[in-house]
């Protein structure tokens, strides 16, 4: 708690010396979730945990706490120290204010970004750009592509050289800025993890 409120006064006065009261995200993959989503992002984050790959889970952060711009601070600069950003995205998220908050800032800072898609989610098509995962087997390649390419637009430029963008910019269009499945689009988001 302390450590937190240290953060919080030293982030306000402009100081820069905050990254060594970020240990847990520093080179992880920041899971970005809707808190009803725990559970899932909880074993999301161990399965990337177990290949030795770091991940970073917010309720897992004893340095945080509240709400409002303390809580922007401390995620800003927690996003700032990470590898990637895996977002969690189900029905809830439509709730959340974070989860889109927390991937702007990760596209911003130019991180490897990523989606897990619980169930089968109508996906806004701006997530697209970005590899969408939708199973346990996939979450591993990924992870650890994304711990070998040192920026993130390494392996976002691979997944929109492999995976017709352009059919989601169309699909979009005709679904009312809402990506329809096809199975185009589903055999080459496949395709893109089997390579990985």
């Amino acid at each position: 708690m302390e450590d937190h409120h240290l953060f919080v006064q030293a982030r306000l006065q402009g100081k820069e010396k905050l990254k060594p009261l970020l240990p847990l995200a520093r080179n992880a993959i920041f899971i970005s979730h809707h808190h009803k989503d725990t559970a899932e992002a909880k074993n999301i984050s161990d399965l990337i945990r177990s290949t030795g790959v770091q991940s970073y889970l917010d309720v897992e952060d004893p340095l945080i706490l509240g709400d409002g711009e303390h809580l922007e601070i401390y995620l800003r600069e927690a996003i700032g120290v990470s590898s990637a950003l895996l977002a969690v995205v189900s029905n809830h998220t439509k709730e959340s204010w974070w989860v889109p908050f927390e991937a702007g800032v990760a596209l911003e800072r130019d991180k490897h970004l990523g989606t897990y898609l619980l169930a089968d989610e109508t996906l806004p098509s701006y997530l697209w750009l970005w590899p969408v995962l939708r199973s346990y087997d996939e979450v591993v390649p990924w992870a650890q592509a994304t711990e070998r390419t040192a920026a993130g637009s390494d392996i976002t430029r691979q997944w929109r050289r492999d995976v017709p963008i352009q059919m989601v910019a169309r699909a979009s269009q005709d679904a009312g800025g809402f990506f329809v499945n096809t199975q185009a689009m589903e055999a080459a988001r496949r395709s893109f993890f089997r390579n990985l």
